[in-house]
């Protein structure tokens, strides 16, 4: 290549973000990045711009040795050298921002973290990610600060426990915090998926039904009063990228999904008129628009409906129109359509309205300057919301009719704490978690998942290679269950080759045993990847609209492939969405009702009994 000018820049991108910790070579770094800079202004090649190429390629390689040879104070009294740096410093960002846009291409540790507090000792950390928020805080430290930022007054609300967590300690500093990665991670996953599960939709209520729906899709309903099956409650990217969650779990979810479309939406939360020193009952997301508040329960999977707002289309598909909270609040009978019958009744009446508090999401990250900096700075195809601003938002939200208070919804902090302060058991039960997305390294189930998340189906690199490598034949698993056996058995017998004759049989007895139970825990995490893999692609060709090979993924390959499937319950629901889309009402029927015992079966029973005949609005209303 003759043209100095693309080498230069080439250069700079890559060596512009190699600045010693400490900033001690920088005085040599900036006089390189400066010359380098001077070549690539050059209108046309010349002596003076190769001359100026060479001297700061020298300058970059050398600076390493020159640690301390040399006072920084003449690099601010050169301009050409403060424009070099200010270029550096967006590299920095730029690198970080880019990579952390490219998150499928992150490698999970093999080995769970054991070092840290518990909570980051339950979120495996890629190597790449501890660099992303590295190069934002070096950049950090050369910004100034956003001048619209401030601590959100409703942060004084939260009880003092929560107030005072590590998590809540500088949220007025640019100073970058080990879980940061984690959050900003989140937002990239939010950001990806609200833009594609939101459908073509242009209106705020039909891009909440779509996300809703692509929540209760793809995320197992878990019954909080089983929560000990998992120890540790999830963060909503722990949420999409395992598929599992809670209500509130759901609900934080779809509310992050709304935000990101930069729709309003809170928790709405019930009192108890007859004790007013119990919390309040979470109940359902209630989603801002035109001044009122459209009811998604996350519990049911199923908007609260309108009257007149459930009915068949003319393919089969049922379609479900939200109440308002007004609606709900002024006529029970709203409410009533959710009743299966009249000994399984909804838990929420009208008269149970007449205190809705509505609960505001954020988290420490979302709350914080250095958060809002990088936000600033964000355009095109890289903006993302960061932040949240809980005053603001409540301000709306007390003008919609039916709500009597807003407060910060206290459950995401809450998470921090608790997994702060978990045990040894509760930290290696979610470590362990992890193990389906790592166990084949060379075709990992996480890289699948990501680019599920980012809509990245189909190709070479896309989700459907991943998600099928996963699933090797029993014949095949049978293979490396046995190879993993006696490369165990060969790597462990020299230690017991010395033994006596008399001792050396039954040490190699035992060491055939211990070799069995290695392999076999290996094969475990293999046959859970292999299952996740199998409802994945499920799911994704559903949202291909390839309803037959969905059908063959949920139902053959899933449901009837092990005989207490882990996703029963979502694959049977995703199961008779599929049938659903093809017309076919008697199967979609069956599938709805053929897991009476997951948390999930109420709206799963009523979807069936709509399907059938949907509800009609009382004569006279």
């Amino acid at each position: 290549m003759k043209d100095w000018r693309l080498w230069s820049a080439a250069i700079l991108r890559r060596f512009g973000g190699t600045l010693a910790r400490d900033g001690s070579d920088r005085p040599a770094r900036t006089h390189g990045t400066a010359l380098l800079s001077a070549s690539m202004k050059s209108g046309e090649e010349s002596p003076h711009s190769k001359g100026a190429f060479i001297a700061g390629l020298l300058a970059l390689i050398l600076s390493p040795l020159c640690i301390g040879c040399g006072s920084s104070s003449s690099a601010v009294e050169d301009p050409a050298l403060a424009e070099s740096t200010d270029q550096w410093q967006e590299d920095k960002f730029n690198f970080a921002i880019d990579a952390l846009n490219q998150s499928e291409e992150f490698n999970l540790p093999a080995e769970p973290p054991q070092q840290g507090d518990a909570l980051m000792r339950t979120c495996p950390e890629p190597e790449r990610l501890r660099q992303i928020v590295d190069r934002l805080a070096q950049w950090a430290r050369t910004q100034d600060p956003p001048r619209d930022w401030r601590l959100d007054p409703l942060v004084a609300a939260l009880p003092q426990t929560l107030r005072t967590l590590p998590s809540m300690e500088g949220l007025d500093s640019q100073d970058f915090t080990r879980y940061d990665g984690f959050a900003l991670q989140e937002a990239v996953w939010m950001r990806d998926l609200s833009n594609w599960a939101r459908g073509d939709e242009l209106d705020d209520i039909s891009r909440a039904r779509r996300l809703f729906d692509w929540t209760v899709r793809n995320i197992q309903l878990e019954d909080d009063a089983a929560a000990d099956g998992r120890s540790l409650p999830r963060f909503p990217w722990e949420a999409l990228l395992f598929g599992r969650g809670t209500a509130s779990e759901r609900a934080w979810v779809f509310i992050l999904l709304l935000r990101q479309q930069g729709i309003d939406a809170a928790l709405l939360a019930l009192t108890d008129s007859a004790d007013a020193k119990k919390p309040p009952r979470p109940w359902a997301v209630g989603v801002l628009s035109e001044g009122n508040l459209y009811l998604f329960d996350p519990s049911v999977g199923l908007p609260v409906p309108a009257p007149d707002g459930v009915k068949v289309e003319k393919g089969g598909q049922l379609d479900i129109f939200p109440a308002t909270l007004a609606q709900a609040a002024a006529d029970d009978a709203v409410l009533r359509a959710l009743d299966l019958d009249a000994e399984h009744r909804y838990d929420v009446t009208a008269s149970d309205l007449k205190h809705v508090v509505a609960l505001v999401e954020a988290s420490p990250a979302a709350l914080s300057k250095r958060f809002r900096l990088i936000e600033t700075q964000l355009a095109g195809p890289q903006k993302m919301v960061l932040t949240a601003q809980p005053s603001q938002q409540a301000a709306r939200l007390k003008a919609a009719p039916g709500v009597a208070a807003v407060e910060l919804w206290a459950f995401p902090f809450a998470v921090f704490q608790e997994r702060l302060a978990a045990g040894k058991m509760a930290v290696l039960t979610r470590q362990l978690e992890y193990w389906p997305l790592v166990c084949n390294p060379a075709l990992s189930l996480y890289r699948g998942r990501v680019l599920y998340l980012k809509r990245e189906f189909a190709g070479q690199q896309g989700a459907t290679k991943y998600l099928q490598a996963n699933r090797p034949s029993s014949k095949r698993l049978a293979g490396v269950e046995n190879a993993d056996r006696n490369d165990f058995i060969q790597k462990m017998y020299p230690s017991i080759a010395r033994l006596p004759e008399s001792q050396r049989r039954a040490a190699v007895d035992r060491l055939r045993q211990v070799a069995g139970r290695e392999a076999e825990s290996r094969i475990v995490f293999l046959r859970r990847a292999k299952q996740d893999a199998s409802l994945w692609l499920g799911v994704l060709n559903f949202e291909r609209a390839k309803y037959a090979v969905a059908v063959d993924y949920l139902d053959v390959r899933t449901i009837k492939a092990v005989s207490k499937s882990p996703w029963g319950p979502l694959a049977a629901y995703n199961l008779g969405r599929a049938y659903e889309a093809q017309g076919q009402t008697r199967k979609a029927v069956e599938a709805y009702q053929s897991d009476l015992e997951s948390p999930g079966v109420h709206g799963s029973l009523l979807r069936a009994k709509w399907l059938a005949s949907p509800p009609k609005r009382p004569v006279g209303t």
